[in-house]
């Protein structure tokens, strides 16, 4: 409806209201006058009723002598009443001109309304059986004395249709006003939406000048980049996204000069080289592609010791925009690279160690294998069941755009429970590689574009690992070796370990409790391990891992911060793992850590472009807490060993659905947060976590 309205020009509009408003006026007038008619004739039939109720006084009053009337005086006032009530009844029947109230008025019969004629005609008739007995008295004839007893009964009759021709027009009257009433409010409503169709054309235009301006910034708050257009003098334009604010750590930057701004971030030098670049851009004869490479901007270093952000790097690209063929501004997007050159720096250097690591594995390895041995070993098959898996993926065909984004994830999650698992167990040249890998997946990812080569140096990172791998395991079994002969034995050589999700979980706690400097309690609550299949036994252990990693990174506080909330020192960790009566495998996981705040969830959700703040307010509980299962969503401040990629219980989400099993998860903030899992006990095909 809006926009069949906005297609109907203003003058087309304004000349409907006007005519409109004119008919609306035309009409109130004419009822208006119609009701000053009735009006006016109603007030001259009151006046004349009264005089036609004086005759008889009149009649009375009048002195006969042997029947003749002799006050002149008297007659003179009948007369002048007898011809007040003669002259309206022949108006009423012929029209004329009639007096009321000092106010003349002519009418036409046709004026009358047609509800008025029948009374009037009662009127007319009363008043011609009245006449007969008056003459004498007007003429001083001889009369009766029965005469007026007469006339009073006659005037008594002409009285009473008067009364009701009063009546008549007053009925007249009330049934009109209304009318007037609407008509006039009407009218006035119409001219004055004359003024308001022009104040809404006004605004309506001002409406979508808004709309344009406010698309244009919502656009550029969208854009993870900052935007900005520059003239030849090397002023930016009005709009100017508010990312590069961000990026330049100032305020307005509307219609201000690029090159002081620059000079504030950047060495002078840099700077010259940057004027005489954008002068460049603007000659006509200097091809923009084949100076791109020329750009001094590219990459460039800001902040430092001194910027409470740090170093960062930032990427200026230039587009020449025109008007009728000639360069008038350049658009300008400025990127911020900063993790993809910390990353590229980070890999330059894991490059550069070489194999020093390697000189140190006999002395891990020898230091974890004095408890949890077993356990290791078949942690590190797992792990290569699993590499093996992702890397299998990586051999397959070419893909489109769509399933390379999705073989980084496949990949992805193995490499990450390698380097979660590795860190905790104090494996540091296995977390080193797993590290590595994870580094360059996280350059694939910040790509626009991916081909299948981009994958070339994931793969080589991934036989590196596998390397790596290879010799742990020869460590472990020649060690394994040495532990049998020497430290066991005979009769308990071929004696049943402990299950390995208690030492797995407990191991896996201690090495990220010593890590991350907390103190923290496991308590096992019921033990089913022994009887699930290998198969499922791995993927409890991938579960609980990933659990533990969690607990440690979000919900388990430090000492000193829950001595503050009013808690033990010493942090909490319950599960327990049970077949219940339909041969579901039940894993409780529970921490008495931070909990969750959903408010924290929500902010991340909305930080993360996921979501809108409009969407995210409208989320309940239930809604924010599913969000911490979401695919890279995490709460964690930064990336690290232990967490902040958002991966951990993506994993966990991703391998219960798979196995067609549950999940739920509870938590109060400052108390607790308990996860609940059910999975089928039975394999089901392929049952090996993706990691």
């Amino acid at each position: 409806m809006r926009k069949v309205l906005q297609k109907i020009s203003t003058p087309v509009w304004a000349f409907l209201v006007v005519l409109i408003g004119g008919c609306l006026l035309a009409a109130q007038w004419w009822v208006s006058a119609s009701q000053s008619t009735t009006q006016h004739l109603a007030q001259a039939v009151g006046e004349a009723r009264m005089a036609a109720q004086r005759l008889p006084r009149w009649a009375l009053e009048l002195p006969t002598v042997d029947g003749v009337t002799v006050l002149d005086s008297t007659r003179q006032e009948m007369a002048r009443d007898y011809a007040s009530v003669e002259h309206l009844v022949r108006v009423l029947q012929e029209g004329g001109e009639l007096t009321s109230d000092g106010r003349s008025r002519m009418y036409r019969s046709e004026d009358f309304p047609s509800a008025v004629q029948p009374a009037a005609a009662v009127v007319a008739e009363a008043w011609s059986q009245l006449q007969g007995p008056m003459q004498p008295l007007l003429t001083a004839e001889r009369t009766d004395r029965g005469t007026p007893a007469k006339i009073a009964e006659l005037s008594a009759a002409l009285d009473g249709a008067m009364q009701r021709l009063g009546e008549v027009l007053n009925e007249e009257l009330a049934r009109s006003r209304p009318w007037d009433r609407l008509l006039l409010i009407a009218a006035l409503l119409s001219l004055t939406s004359l003024l308001g169709l022009s104040l809404w054309a006004l605004k309506l235009k001002q409406a979508e000048l808004d709309t344009v301006a406010t698309d244009a910034e919502e656009m550029l708050a969208a854009v993870p980049v900052g935007l900005f257009t520059l003239d030849e003098d090397y002023r930016l334009g009005q709009q100017v996204s508010p990312q590069l604010m961000q990026m330049f750590g100032t305020g307005d930057l509307a219609d201000r000069n690029l090159v002081p701004i620059l000079r504030e971030l950047l060495p002078d030098d840099t700077v010259d080289t940057a004027k005489e670049f954008i002068s460049l851009l603007f000659s006509e004869r200097v091809n923009e592609n084949l100076i791109a490479s020329l750009n001094p901007l590219d990459q460039v270093e800001i902040g430092g010791e001194e910027d409470s952000r740090g170093r960062r790097f930032l990427d200026f690209a230039f587009r020449r925009m025109r008007e009728d063929g000639k360069v008038v501004r350049l658009l300008v997007t400025v990127t911020d690279v900063t993790e993809r050159v910390v990353l590229n720096e980070e890999l330059d250097r894991l490059r550069g160690e070489g194999d020093a690591q390697s000189e140190r594995v006999m002395e891990v390895v020898v230091g974890l294998l004095k408890s949890d041995r077993k356990m290791i070993e078949e942690r590190v098959a797992h792990w290569r069941i699993a590499l093996k898996e992702a890397n299998q993926s990586l051999k397959q065909s070419a893909r489109g755009e769509r399933e390379l984004r999705m073989l980084i994830d496949r990949v992805f999650r193995p490499v990450h429970l390698v380097k979660g698992e590795s860190a905790a167990m104090g494996l540091g040249f296995i977390l080193q590689r797993a590290k590595a890998t994870e580094l360059e997946l996280g350059l694939l990812r910040d790509r626009e574009q991916l081909e299948g080569n981009d994958f070339l140096p994931v793969a080589v990172r991934l036989e590196d690992l596998f390397g790596q791998l290879d010799v742990l395991e020869r460590m472990l079994k020649q060690l394994g070796k040495l532990a049998v002969s020497e430290d066991q034995p005979p009769e308990r050589r071929d004696s049943k370990p402990e299950p390995a999700p208690v030492s797995f979980v407990q191991a896996l706690v201690n090495g990220l409790a010593n890590k991350l400097g907390r103190q923290v309690r496991v308590v096992l609550e019921g033990r089913a391990s022994e009887s699930l299949p290998e198969s499922r036994r791995r993927t409890v252990d991938d579960i609980l891992g990933q659990l533990v990693r969690n607990s440690l990174a979000h919900g388990l506080e430090s000492g000193e911060e829950r001595t503050r909330a009013g808690k033990t020192p010493v942090g909490e960790i319950r599960y327990g793992l049970n077949l219940n009566e339909q041969g579901e495998i039940e894993l409780s996981f529970r921490d008495d850590g931070r909990g969750i705040d959903l408010e924290t969830v929500r902010r991340k959700a909305v930080a993360s472009r996921r979501f809108s703040p409009d969407q995210a307010a409208k989320m309940d509980p239930r809604q924010l807490m599913g969000l911490i299962f979401l695919p890279g969503f995490s709460t964690h401040g930064s990336a690290d060993d232990t967490a902040g990629r958002g991966v951990g219980l993506d994993i966990v989400a991703d391998t219960v659905k798979r196995l067609g099993g549950r999940i739920g998860v509870q938590s109060v903030p400052g108390q607790f947060t308990q996860f609940r899992i059910r999975l089928p006990a039975a394999e089901a095909g392929q049952t090996g976590a993706k990691g």
